[in-house]
């Protein structure tokens, strides 16, 4: 499997921005190779990811249901890591809401309440753009990167 990102996707963007996204996109890859090579735990492992491929083939969308559903507090972890490796003073919950960049489109997100949905989108888009959802720009939290 190969990732290819997008350096237009992070102009005006932080380091966080592009953090998050290196581990959104290594989960997917992770969860190809495993499905891959131990079909049998991975079936086990990842019996909803089964189930949902029965019914619908949306393989990207069901990759993002199993990541909220297993593995979205992992992401958040290890941005938390990053911070203190790089000195960030944020709180965890910026933390949490940026690892649901990707995921906007999952029953998880769009259970959230209109509130907390903006909150979060605008951690993400202010990261990876230096602007807010309402088009205003926004000094990113992270480190300006200047693009990947």
């Amino acid at each position: 499997m190969t990732s290819t990102f997008d350096s237009n996707l992070f102009k005006g963007g932080s380091d966080l921005a592009i953090a998050k996204t290196i581990l959104h996109e290594s989960i997917h890859a992770y969860l190809v190779a495993y499905f891959a090579k131990d079909a049998l735990s991975a079936n086990i492992n990842y019996s909803y990811f089964v189930t949902k491929w029965e019914s619908s083939h949306d393989y990207n969308g069901i990759q993002h249901e199993v990541i909220v559903n297993r593995l979205i507090g992992s992401v958040a972890s290890n941005l938390i890591n990053y911070r203190k490796n790089q000195g960030y003073n944020l709180p965890d919950q910026f933390y949490y809401d940026l690892s649901w960049g990707g995921l906007q489109n999952t029953s998880a997100f769009k259970n959230f309440s209109p509130e907390v949905q903006k909150r979060i989108l605008n951690v993400i888009k202010i990261e990876q753009s230096g602007i807010d959802v309402d088009g205003n720009q926004s000094k990113p939290k992270g480190n300006t990167s200047g693009g990947c």
